[in-house]
């Protein structure tokens, strides 16, 4: 599960059957700062012996690692929980953005820094020569060289050769080069111009 921030999401379903008639408030999940309460209108289906099944769901991009169920109706009833699931979203390389928005999927980068703005993340493109060509060659490492031991405010500095987003193009960038060295950037999941 993802949002529009890219960021990653918690997410909790917990079905519910009730013998009993449910009214509105008598069931509340809460998870993430967010609270949800039961719709009594809201059956999912109804069982052979009359009992409802209901779901309350939360998604949240604040990240939780447990939910609370309480009763806040004023009268006794019997329930059941079915089930309880909670997911988060794919990141293969643990940098909290989920991978179906990840602007570098290989690599941790969850500031998402991209400078030149071509839909992949510095921290895996070190294709900086003007124009972009989707490989990482010579023409990429004098641009480097050009921009290398600058900082910003510096007439040779070069953001898009920032790969390492600590404002300074040194070593650690020339490393993150190298790994690249006569192959294309990324990869990214956004849509981009050097996605094969």
């Amino acid at each position: 599960l993802v949002i529009d921030s890219g960021r990653l999401v918690n997410a909790v379903g917990l079905s519910i059957t009730s013998i009993d008639a449910l009214e509105a408030g008598d069931l509340t999940l809460l998870a993430g700062g967010t609270t949800v309460d039961l719709d009594p209108e809201a059956i999912q289906s109804i069982l052979s012996d009359g009992a409802r099944e209901y779901f309350l769901g939360i998604v949240s991009s604040v990240a939780f690692s447990s939910i609370r169920f309480r009763t806040v109706g004023g009268g006794y009833f019997l329930y059941t929980i079915d089930d309880i699931t909670i997911a988060r979203a794919a990141d293969d390389d643990s940098d909290g953005v989920a991978d179906a928005v990840d602007n570098c999927l290989a690599l941790t980068n969850p500031t998402q820094i991209d400078t030149d703005a071509d839909a992949i993340g510095n921290a895996c493109d070190p294709d900086i020569a003007i124009p972009n060509d989707c490989q990482v060659n010579f023409a990429d490492l004098g641009a480097l060289k050009f921009a290398f031991f600058s900082v910003p405010g510096e007439p040779a500095w070069n953001p898009d050769a920032d790969f390492t987003a600590d404002d300074q193009v040194n070593f650690a960038d020339l490393g993150v080069m190298k790994q690249q060295f006569f192959g294309p950037p990324g990869p990214s999941a956004l849509p981009n111009a050097c996605a094969r």
